[in-house]
């Protein structure tokens, strides 16, 4: 089945969630069987959840059923000129995401209520990953920390990027370079850095022995992805 436009994907235990322009599909996570989920323009972010599949839309956040049978509004921003975009991510209680032109990171509980500003004023926050109650914000001065339930935002190392973790190390996969963090003192290592024709390094994911990223290449005025690792 030819897709036109893939922008945005992600994954639960079972699923693979992929939106087009207009509609969200779900596949198999082998690939199998894939149909339309939910029609929905304007996608721009998928995160699956127990509770229901949020996606962020337009100048909204929405809660699609787990069988695609309705769809709810979580929350609705205020109507301002810029996209909104920027990252989320859940836990049990909260919807977590970032404001990438309003410069904030924000929470709201599932079940409802008020959204709550945990930071603002930070450079274009984007990536967010939630670990252990600590909330790790990529920006555009670096990689900083907050805890989930609110409190200060504390520096963390110079890198940025889409982030993933293992114990003490952050692996960071942003512009086109793939770098490694130790949380415990800051210290930044580069493992590799892309050459000509490299457009961007996103979504790093880590196994045993190897790390794992997507590449977005561009070549000639043309994009094309490639799914790259690297040994531990």
């Amino acid at each position: 089945m030819p897709y036109n436009g893939i922008v945005a994907i992600a994954a639960d235990l079972a699923n693979l969630y992929f939106a087009t322009a207009t509609t969200i599909f779900r596949a198999g996570k082998d690939g199998s069987n894939p149909a339309e989920f939910y029609p929905l323009a304007g996608t721009g972010f998928i995160l699956p959840h127990t509770t229901g599949i949020f996606v962020r839309h337009g100048q909204a956040i929405s809660k699609i059923a787990l069988d695609g049978t309705g769809n709810t509004d979580f929350y609705i921003r205020q109507s301002i000129a810029s996209e909104f975009l920027g990252s989320m991510t859940a836990d049990t209680t909260h919807l977590y995401w970032t404001g990438y032109y309003l410069g904030t990171v924000t929470r709201q509980a599932l079940s409802g209520g008020p959204a709550v500003t945990l930071a603002s004023g930070e450079n274009h926050p984007d990536a967010l990953l939630l670990d252990a109650g600590t909330l790790y914000i990529s920006t555009d001065n670096g990689i900083k920390t907050i805890p989930a339930g609110g409190g200060p935002v504390t520096y963390v190392a110079s890198a940025s990027g889409d982030l993933a973790k293992e114990g003490a190390f952050l692996y960071v996969a942003g512009g086109s370079a793939l770098s490694r963090v130790d949380i415990r003192d800051g210290s930044v290592t580069s493992l590799l850095t892309g050459g000509t024709g490299v457009y961007s390094w996103t979504k790093p994911a880590v196994a045993s022995d190897h790390i794992y990223w997507l590449s977005l290449d561009s070549v000639e005025r043309s994009i094309s992805g490639s799914l790259l690792r690297i040994s531990k």
